[in-house]
């Protein structure tokens, strides 16, 4: 963080927010069908709803859901329902579009080069606005990008504020509780640059004020009727604080924490805004979670001192890096190759999005035992919760933890690994039908 003046200079936290993938181009999201494809349920076949359909370059996958009362089964997907006993009741899957609220920490810190006592060179702010050009641009076509800045004051933050009211600010307003609301294409993207490129880091790290502010969105704000699934990515340089209401001593405090605090001192003693706030987080995360937004954690070089927060941060956000080098569980930055490791890091997480195993839906179905899923009108077998993980073995299953948000279909085995590596067509999520499996 960074209230920069004697004594209070702490380097903090930075908070970006990046994006993932959607799952088809936004120029063939409600198209009559596949291309070349319409026999096998992309056309509007019987009445049938074609919400996608086309299969995209990276292989990217759309959803095609079947009407709730003109469904045929006799020539949808070829007739791959015909002779079935079926009702008309259908749940919809919708995997094409995938909304992404960056959530950037411009804290002062962002102000320093990426290795520390270093002079000179591009800035870790520097950086970040240039991996951003590289990573949104490369996806714009495939995912709703939005901007959440904090601190954030429209005036701007000053430099040398050791005001709390000041350095700690971030957008109040529930509908307009973010910087650039999310939206589709080019046109946004270039909205979001803009943004970041007109802004001066400075202040300090209310992250837990921010991530409410994301839920505030997304739950009663503008953000609530985005079709698709949501999601946040949350990048910091250091450790959050500016919760007013703390005290702490010298080991929790972050202005100690960053060395940036005289020997024998604690730097927090009558200031407990920057106290580590990191339970707070993790309570906003597990909140957003619970309304259906998972969070993506990254971590700028400045935030190795709090990589145990930043562990437990990515845990409680449902989306844990599964490849860090030395375990960690959030997507780690190095200060030596910061630029092609943040680029490789959002790129990581968009291709994760793109090819999906986790389908959600929009309604939670009765009956198990009356959903039928097809990949590309191909019948996936229904299998037992936690089952078919073995090598060859391949399904799905309903998962129900999600309550009381509804159900998604969890691809597992042979079929995930199919669909991640390849995409699909178009996925059908039909209920109602006795399994055709």
């Amino acid at each position: 963080m960074k209230f920069i003046r004697n004594p209070w200079v702490f380097t903090g936290a930075v908070v970006l927010g990046m994006a993932a993938a959607a799952c088809s181009s936004k120029s063939n999201d409600e198209g009559a069908g596949g291309t070349g494809n319409n026999a096998n349920g992309g056309a509007s076949n019987g009445g049938a709803t074609d919400t996608g359909g086309t299969a995209n370059a990276g292989g990217q996958t759309s959803t095609s859901v079947a009407g709730s009362t003109t469904f045929d089964q006799n020539s949808y997907c070829n007739g791959l329902f015909k002779g079935k006993s079926c009702s008309q009741t259908q749940v919809e899957a919708d995997v094409k579009t995938v909304n992404m609220l960056l959530v950037l920490d411009e804290s002062g810190s962002m102000n320093q080069p990426p290795v520390a006592g270093s002079t000179g060179g591009p800035s870790k702010w520097d950086i970040m606005k240039s991996a951003l050009q590289t990573a949104l641009v490369q996806v714009q076509d495939q995912i709703d990008f939005g901007l959440l800045l904090f601190p954030y004051l429209e005036s701007g933050i000053p430099a040398d504020s050791n005001n709390p009211a000041e350095t700690c600010a971030v957008p109040t307003d529930v509908i307009n509780a973010v910087n650039v609301p999310i939206g589709m294409g080019a046109a946004a993207v270039q909205e979001v640059l803009t943004k970041v490129n007109g802004q001066t880091p400075a202040g300090g790290t209310p992250t837990a004020r921010a991530l409410k502010q994301a839920y505030n969105y997304f739950t009663t704000g503008d953000g609530r009727n985005l079709p698709g699934t949501k999601w946040v990515l949350l990048a910091t340089d250091g450790g959050p604080n500016c919760n007013t209401g703390l005290t702490c001593g010298a080991d929790a405090c972050t202005q100690n924490i960053d060395h940036q605090c005289g020997t024998g001192l604690n730097c927090c003693t009558g200031a407990g805004y920057i106290c580590l706030d990191d339970a707070a987080v993790t309570t906003q995360i597990k909140s957003l979670a619970l309304a259906g937004v998972r969070t993506f954690v990254i971590g700028i070089p400045g935030s190795d001192a709090y990589s145990a927060s930043l562990n437990t941060f990515a845990n409680a956000g449902l989306m844990p890096n599964k490849d860090g080098l030395n375990g960690e569980t959030y997507y780690a930055i190095s200060s030596t190759s910061a630029q092609q490791d943040l680029v490789d890091a959002f790129g990581t997480i968009t291709t994760q999005l793109i090819k999906s195993c986790d389908i959600p839906l929009k309604v939670s179905p009765a009956d198990p035992n009356k959903v039928t899923v097809a990949i590309d009108c191909n019948p996936v077998p229904a299998v037992t919760a936690g089952s078919a993980t073995d090598a060859g073995a391949g399904g799905y299953y309903v998962d129900y933890s999600y309550n009381p948000n509804p159900a998604h279909i969890k691809l597992v085995g042979s079929t995930c690994d199919s669909i991640s590596a390849q995409g699909a067509h178009h996925v059908d999520v039909i209920v109602g039908c006795q399994g055709i499996n």
